[in-house]
């Protein structure tokens, strides 16, 4: 375990209360497992209302025979599928200020992320089409495909999450 965001962080002792003791109490020497044998789990302090299937992650995110990108379930990792979170989108700031947040971005901004995340140079942003999502049409976006006055690109949602420094790749967007 970390003290970085790879784990839940620790605020130390001046953040400890009733509700973290509780908490800490009424999980004591458990651990979670699937057919008896410890796994690996993740935390997130928000998840956007959804959280992320294993095979959406990293590279398991590839390109298909098509042309598309798509994610790879790992049959072997079930528990980690993507699943409905409503309380996550209940909890607003300051109780939880990752749960609905904003950004704007310019069509230079824009066309550098996508040259960041491997992709052409679009020229002047045209277009931008979120609908590659995992599950379809709730999900998390998996990539992000993007219309340009020079080029098309189709890139890898969590490429333009590192390039642009977005929160997460649950994304919805406003009109431009």
């Amino acid at each position: 375990m970390s003290d970085d965001q790879a784990d839940q962080c620790y605020a130390g002792v001046t953040a400890e209360g009733p509700r973290t003791d509780l908490a800490v109490a009424l999980t004591a020497g458990k651990i979670v497992t699937w057919n008896n044998a410890p796994v690996k789990t993740y935390f997130a302090s928000s998840s956007g209302g959804y959280t992320k299937d294993f095979g959406c992650w990293g590279t398991r995110v590839v390109r298909s025979a098509s042309g598309t990108w798509i994610c790879t379930p790992d049959a072997s990792q079930p528990f980690l599928a993507a699943v409905p979170d409503p309380a996550d989108r209940l909890v607003s700031a300051p109780a939880n200020p990752r749960a609905s947040w904003s950004v704007t971005f310019n069509s230079s901004q824009i066309a550098n992320a996508v040259i960041c995340a491997g992709g052409p140079n679009i020229g002047v942003l045209q277009g931008v089409d979120v609908t590659n999502r995992f599950p379809v049409d709730v999900g998390h976006a998996v990539s992000i495909r993007f219309y340009g006055s020079a080029a098309n690109a189709d890139v890898r949602a969590e490429s333009i999450q590192s390039c642009l420094g977005l929160r997460s790749t649950m994304l919805k967007l406003a009109p431009f």
